[in-house]
């Protein structure tokens, strides 16, 4: 790295990558002096956002399918997840979804997606979360957890959708389409949905659908994409960090994405469907997934270097 034009005196260098342990300098520059410094970084146990990566909670992420800023949690959240936050911060524990607490056995429940969980609880998890890995030397201050956007959750199911639109918009326009292909209803088991099992009545249920759970089921109960990503749709809707509605200037509504083990209708279910709710809204279907990435500032300050003499 070429930096030019930088004013004599005493400077701190501090070379981070990811993957490798951060290591910092004093420089003493004097006017008109170059000076050459090298780095030997050792290899630690923080992330690598172009890898497989697991987390100090078991929380298994991939990379994204559009670069090397941002990893994605190939499983909601799960109880087991949310509890360890829920005792860090001294919160009571979300409830189950009917019937969940019935089966008694915690290794069981711990691997059934949180719900009951508002986007704002959503978003205390992923700040709780961030400052614990950090404090670990897992993360870099450059690297956070966050919600995904919902641009990043469409591009998640293969769905490129222009980033500039608001989630309102792009939901008007959502072509009638889902993550299985055309079959409505889908003819074998592609997600938890509401379906027989479910005990609902006829006109609530997928018909002739039976996924063989009816509340939520353990993560990873169903086939995983080509990313090794599980359960984009159904089982918990997700929450994504975007209002609905850019016109919303007051109580601005927020977005879950992918239906949940409720979802019934055929609408709901289409690839671009929005579920426009209040961030502080929770359901016993309500939950969400985590996304690790470059902090944004971080991205554009590096753009803008880009465009400079370094």
């Amino acid at each position: 790295l070429l930096v030019s034009f930088v004013r004599p005196g005493t400077w701190t260098l501090t070379a981070s990558l990811d993957g490798y342990k951060s290591e910092t300098r004093e420089l003493i520059l004097a006017a008109n002096e170059e000076k050459k410094i090298h780095f030997n970084l050792s290899e630690d146990k923080s992330v690598r956002l172009d890898r497989p990566w697991e987390n100090s909670l078991g929380m298994k992420l991939v990379p994204a399918p559009d670069g090397e800023d941002w990893m994605v949690g190939v499983w909601e959240v799960r109880r087991r997840d949310y509890r360890a936050y829920a005792e860090s911060v001294g919160e009571r524990m979300p409830p189950t979804a009917d019937g969940i607490s019935s089966l008694g056995d915690d290794a069981v429940q711990g691997w059934h997606p949180v719900t009951s969980v508002s986007r704002e609880d959503a978003e205390a998890f992923c700040e709780w979360l961030t400052a614990k890995e950090r404090g670990e030397d897992r993360l870099k201050l450059s690297q956070e957890y966050r919600l995904p956007t919902d641009a990043e959750w469409s591009l998640l199911a293969d769905r490129q959708e222009t980033g500039g639109d608001s989630p309102a918009r792009r939901d008007a326009a959502k072509p009638s389409e889902f993550i299985w292909g055309n079959a409505w209803p889908p003819t074998r088991k592609v997600g938890n949905f509401a379906d027989v099992s479910s005990g609902a009545g006829y006109d609530r249920q997928v018909p002739d659908y039976d996924d063989g759970f009816p509340y939520t089921s353990p993560v990873g109960s169903f086939p995983a994409d080509s990313r090794g990503v599980h359960d984009l749709f159904g089982n918990a809707q997700e929450w994504v960090e975007d209002s609905y509605s850019a016109l919303q200037t007051e109580s601005p509504e927020g977005v879950l994405r992918g239906g949940g083990w409720q979802s019934y209708e055929e609408k709901d279910l289409y690839i671009g469907s929005r579920n426009p709710q209040p961030p502080g809204a929770s359901a016993e279907s309500y939950g969400f997934r985590v996304v690790l990435a470059r902090v944004r500032e971080e991205l554009e300050s590096e753009e803008d270097d880009g465009s400079d003499d370094n």
